[in-house]
C-alpha cells in the first residue's frame, strides 16, 4: 500500500519517507502496454486542460458582461450606449438616463433563514441552503422557488440560485420579496455587490440585513 509510505515528522511538515516508498509493492503492466496507457492518460489530461481553459475564458467573459450590463454601458441587445444616453452624477457616476435608483430594500427584501441543527435534520429531498451552499437535504422546506440566497454568517459573498423548494439556514439570507423584479436578475445583481463593508464582529464575519437594506 503506497499510502504507508507517507510519514509525518513531529514538526507538522508532510514528508515522504523514500525508504518506505521503495518498499511499496505496485502493479506492473507489461512494458509493451505501458506506452499505450501513458498516451491514453495524457489525452485525458489534455482534455481536462482544454476544458479548464474554456471555463476560465467563459468566467472572464461573464465578469466583463456583468460589469457592462449591470452598469448600463451595454444594452441587453448587445449594443453600446452612446455618451449622450448617460447622466453624470458626482456621487453615483455615469448611469443611463432611463434608469432609476432606489435603496436595496425597495429592490428586494432579505430575510434571515431558520436554524436547523444536525440533530434536527431528517433526510429528505429538500436542499438546506447554508452560507457555503447545499451540503445536506431535509424532509421539510419553508421557501418556494425561485430562491436567491447569500451567506449571512461565516462564509460571506457566495450567492445561490435555487429552483426547487428549499430550507434557508440560519447562517444565510434569502430574498423574501423580489418587489416585482426578475429573480435571476436579482441573483446576478447581488453577485456584484461588495458586502465586506457591512461585516460585523471580528472572529466570524456576519451581515446584518438591515444594513444592506
Amino acid at each position: 500500500d503506497i499510502t504507508r509510505a507517507m510519514q509525518y515528522q513531529t514538526h507538522g511538515i508532510r514528508n515522504l519517507d523514500w525508504k518506505m516508498y521503495t518498499k511499496s509493492i505496485l502493479p506492473k503492466p507489461p512494458q509493451p502496454d505501458q506506452p499505450a496507457i501513458a498516451i491514453l492518460l495524457s489525452k485525458v489530461d489534455e482534455t481536462i486542460e482544454t476544458i479548464q481553459n474554456s471555463i476560465k475564458s467563459a468566467e472572464k467573459l461573464k465578469k466583463s458582461l456583468m460589469q457592462n450590463l449591470l452598469t448600463g454601458k451595454l444594452k441587453p441587445d448587445g449594443t453600446w450606449r452612446a455618451g449622450n444616453e448617460f447622466y453624470k452624477d458626482e456621487k453615483l457616476g455615469e448611469y443611463p438616463k432611463d434608469w432609476n435608483f432606489s435603496r436595496f430594500k425597495d429592490y428586494a427584501v432579505l430575510q434571515r433563514g431558520k436554524d436547523l441543527t444536525d440533530n434536527e435534520v431528517i433526510s429528505g429531498i429538500y436542499p438546506v441552503v447554508k452560507s457555503n451552499g447545499v451540503q445536506i437535504r431535509h424532509n421539510q422546506y419553508f421557501v418556494e422557488p425561485p430562491g436567491v440566497v447569500t451567506g449571512r454568517s461565516g462564509t460571506i459573498g457566495k450567492v445561490f440560485y435555487i429552483e426547487e423548494n428549499f430550507w434557508a439556514h440560519n447562517n444565510s439570507l434569502y430574498v423574501k420579496d423580489f418587489k416585482g423584479n426578475n429573480p435571476k436578475f436579482i441573483y446576478y445583481k447581488i453577485q456584484r455587490m461588495d458586502f465586506r463593508k457591512y461585516y460585523a464582529g471580528t472572529t466570524v464575519p456576519t451581515l446584518n440585513r438591515n444594513d444592506i437594506h
